[in-house]
This record gives C-alpha cells, structure tokens and sequence, in this order.
C-alpha cells in the first residue's frame, strides 16, 4: 500500500465525525453563535502556521500550481 494512502483516508474519516458534531451541536447552539465559531477555525490554522514560521520549524512547500489545484 502506497504511504500517502492513509492521508486521504484519515481525510475521509475527520471529515464524517465533523458532520457527526455539526449534527448532534445543531440542536445545542444558535445559528449566529455557529457561525463564529465556524469562521474562526481559518484563523486558528493560520495562526498555527505563523508559530511554525517564527518558530523556524515551518517545513510546508508551495507553488503556484499546487495552489491552484488546490481550489
């Protein structure tokens, strides 16, 4: 089995226990409070990758066709 395998099944997996927890917290959180918690998530991963930057542990690559399939 190909090592890059279990990433996109991990994907798959965190993706339906994010639909399972959207759906049991629907009944238990407003919309308005929903959707700042939900806006909020970006600026946590951003926030991860500025640490890994300043803290010289940033290892991610990038390149302009990357980006664009990525959208």
């Amino acid at each position: 089995m190909a090592p890059w395998f279990c990433m996109p099944f991990a994907a798959a997996v965190l993706y339906g226990a994010h639909q399972i927890f959207t759906r049991l917290a629907s009944d238990h959180i407003g919309m308005e409070l929903a959707v700042l918690s939900w806006k909020q998530q970006p600026h946590i991963i951003l926030l991860y990758l500025a640490f890994l930057w300043l803290s010289g542990r940033w290892n991610q690559k990038f390149s302009a066709e990357g980006f664009n399939y990525s959208h």
